[in-house]
């Protein structure tokens, strides 16, 4: 309400990270955004679409660093939060927000089409981001005053006691430890 948005279109966004197999986000002590994991990570088109908007040239930040911007730079432009970004129209009134991707890293450009599984940039580290991460929501417009959406992911698998589950088509929830199935070997 502070910024007069009255939806929540962030109600069922996610934040993914990469960890090694110990669960570490980063090599050394994170100081840099090449030390984690995620950074450099592809980001893929999670379905079909119409870039709509994108932004790229904003600084990736540092572990415990000042933000690029200020309050009043962002009640200006709220994307600001955003960092680097991708927003597609999936068509139907649906629209998927890529956000902090790497400086210099997006693909894309507005107007483009892309097809489901098409490299659109990289995970980073830009704009309201204190770690490497992908924030991804699916929401019902390309604004801010739009609703948040749950998103079904496919061929996704969660860490349980025993292992990975099954893959299957799903909805994933914060705190979740998730995989993309591993593909099948052809021969």
């Amino acid at each position: 309400t502070h910024f007069g948005i009255a939806a929540n279109f962030t109600r069922y966004a996610l934040d993914f990270c990469i960890t090694d197999a110990q669960g570490r986000l980063y090599r050394t002590d994170g100081a840099t955004p090449e030390d984690w994991y995620g950074f450099g990570t592809p980001i893929l088109a999670t379905g079909d679409g119409m870039v709509v908007e994108m932004h790229d040239g904003m600084a990736d930040n540092r572990k415990g660093g000042p933000l690029p911007f200020d309050q009043a730079a962002v009640m200006k432009n709220l994307k600001l939060l955003l960092g680097n970004y991708v927003i597609l129209d999936h068509g139907n009134g649906e629209y998927s927000l890529f956000a902090h991707l790497k400086q210099g890293s997006v693909l894309v450009k507005s107007g483009q089409r892309v097809a489901r599984g098409a490299r659109i940039g990289t995970m980073g580290m830009s704009g309201d981001a204190f770690l490497v991460h992908l924030h991804y929501q699916l929401q019902s417009g390309d604004g801010f005053d739009n609703e948040g959406w749950p998103a079904i992911f496919n061929d996704v698998q969660f860490a349980t006691g025993n292992g990975w589950s099954t893959p299957a088509a799903s909805a994933v929830d914060s705190g979740d430890i998730v995989r993309t199935a591993p593909m099948q070997d052809a021969r």
